[in-house]
């Protein structure tokens, strides 16, 4: 909300000519910071400080404070991570009319340090057969390498985002009915408060205890083998139902894993049909 407190003189003279510009990483509706005050709070201009129709707009049935609306507003352009995404909040963002009034909004997508990465992959294993072999080993009890059997791996947080409920639907079809000749790992905290998160937590625990040679996935503990997954898995999963930009994808990509993505956002911007 900084434009706003600068615009409306809140900080003196000492923002006086300068020019803001928005970043909007992700506005997805739970994304904006939607704030619902009780009858008797009023739009809380005791808290923020700032004009009502700033936060709040008067067209909305249920009074909302939206302060992505006043970042939108008070901002001279905003930015996004991906040209895809740029389009799509153009034209289906709930801030999609405060959106169009600035001119030219940038888009480029984001990147990755690429000889920092090829560092790190280094550091966990020299080549794909050698941290396929590891993830083998570690995560699927392995006593013996085993090249054919092809390892699908996801990489992040376990929300409704990232579709992973999908990736937990497709093993319980595909290992019996391959013949338990194939891997899925799913690599990410889950939070047990959400109850999307907390469900495909308990679905990974019984896949896991069910097939214990075909699927991996540790919702309980922060995951730290994201770099040998990158080289070692033989394709990388995002079933994102929204993805604004994605660095996962671009991790995949140095470690030369292709990934099988969702074309949405950044995902249809950044990966690429083979």
């Amino acid at each position: 909300m900084i434009p706003g407190y600068a615009k409306t003189g809140q900080f003196g003279p000492t923002f006086k000519g300068t020019s803001f510009i928005h970043i909007c990483h992700n506005l997805n509706e739970s994304y904006e910071g939607r704030i619902y005050p009780g009858p008797a709070d009023g739009g809380l201009e005791y808290i923020h400080g700032l004009p009502r129709d700033l936060l709040i707009d008067p067209y909305w049935p249920k009074v909302m404070i939206n302060p992505s609306r006043c970042a939108v507003m008070m901002s001279d352009n905003w930015s996004t991570v991906s040209k895809s995404y740029r389009d799509e909040l153009l034209e289906s963002s709930a801030l999609a009319s405060l959106l169009r009034e600035k001119p030219m909004p940038f888009a480029h997508p984001n990147g990755i340090p690429i000889a920092e990465r090829i560092k790190k992959l280094d550091e966990k294993s020299p080549d794909h057969l050698t941290a396929k072999k590891a993830l083998q080993m570690k995560s699927f009890n392995y006593q013996e390498f085993d090249d054919s059997v092809p390892l699908f791996a996801f990489v992040g947080r376990i929300t409704s985002q990232k579709g992973v409920h999908l990736i937990l639907d497709v093993a319980e079809y595909i290992i019996p009915l391959y013949k338990y000749k194939v891997h899925f790992l799913v690599g990410g905290p889950g939070n047990m408060n959400d109850p999307y998160s907390a469900q495909c937590a308990q679905r990974m625990w019984d896949l896991k205890l069910r097939y214990p040679q075909c699927f991996w996935a540790g919702p309980e503990e922060f995951f730290t083998d994201g770099a040998l997954v990158n080289r070692g898995t033989d394709f990388g999963l995002m079933p994102s139902a929204f993805e604004p930009g994605g660095i996962v994808q671009h991790e995949f990509f140095v470690g030369c894993t292709p990934v099988i993505a969702f074309k949405t956002g950044g995902l249809k911007d950044s990966v690429i049909e083979f």
